[in-house]
């Protein structure tokens, strides 16, 4: 899991949470594919503000690479501070709700949101003070039917005031994001296992004892040349070159000059073992 998801998953297994959505089980958490593109948060910027001035969203790539999908990024390039937006896909396939996390300080809950002051009870507030919160966004539309009027804040008195505003590009840097971690072709990414500590947690937890965290992808600044891009086509962990089985989530190829969708599969050698992909994004 990413930073921002490990302190999520952690305040979950000690009982400590913060604003939380009623329709989003925490038995899911533990399954969802975290891509961490803290390293392209200024490219998906640009390219976001790209897509929004030119009124044009890359449709082909606006998909999920696994239904509940976690991308972890850095809005503001002078802070150490990172959000994540949560996406779960919806029954219809061709749509998805978003929840956006993030850490909730208590100069946000002070000075810079009197808005929130205004609205929640302290009780509330306090509760949310310094813990990771999974505020509803709306609905996001993928594929086809990807376009720029596809979200709006439900409860834009609950955000505080300094966080974007989804009417003001967000959905541009979601989709923007998601084209960025589609291509892994041509943006690097590498995997990383789960955390071992964390993991461990949750064994001995009595909700979490079964959930096996999967490996999360970091996405790298590094754009492939051709001869990287074939010998990344089939890189082995182990000196037979044969893989375990793992997770292979969805993504976007050129094939015989077209752009072809592969869809979330298992591959691999079953005998050899599970090895559970992490993606991060960079």
């Amino acid at each position: 899991m990413t930073p921002l998801a490990q302190r999520l998953m952690r305040q979950e297994l000690e009982g400590r949470r913060g604003w939380f959505p009623q329709e989003l089980a925490s038995s899911e958490l533990p399954h969802m594919r975290c891509f961490d593109c803290v390293a392209v948060s200024e490219m998906s910027e640009d390219l976001a503000a790209d897509m929004r001035d030119r009124d044009v969203i890359t449709r082909q790539v606006a998909f999920l690479p696994a239904p509940l999908t976690w991308i972890e990024y850095k809005p503001w390039p002078t802070e150490n501070r990172s959000i994540a937006y949560l996406l779960r896909a919806n029954d219809d396939a061709s749509s998805a709700s978003v929840y956006l996390a993030h850490v909730l300080l208590e100069s946000d809950a002070g000075n810079a949101s009197p808005r929130l002051q205004a609205v929640a009870q302290p009780a509330i507030l306090a509760s949310m003070v310094n813990k990771v919160n999974l505020v509803p966004m709306g609905t996001l539309y993928l594929g086809q039917d990807a376009c720029a009027m596809g979200m709006r804040l439900p409860r834009p008195d609950i955000m505080p005031e300094e966080f974007p505003d989804p009417n003001d590009g967000i959905i541009f840097k979601i989709y923007a994001l998601l084209a960025i971690i589609n291509t892994p072709r041509l943006i690097g990414q590498c995997q990383r296992t789960p955390h071992v500590g964390l993991q461990r947690q949750l064994r001995q937890s009595k909700d979490f004892a079964s959930a096996e965290l999967p490996e999360w992808t970091q996405v790298n600044l590094h754009v492939l040349d051709g001869r990287e891009r074939r010998e990344a086509g089939d890189i082995s962990g182990v000196l037979s070159g044969q893989r375990a089985l793992h997770f292979c989530r969805s993504f976007i190829r050129i094939r015989l000059g077209k752009l072809e969708l592969v869809r979330a599969h298992m591959r691999g050698n079953a005998e050899l073992g599970e090895r559970r992909p992490i993606y991060v994004v960079q």
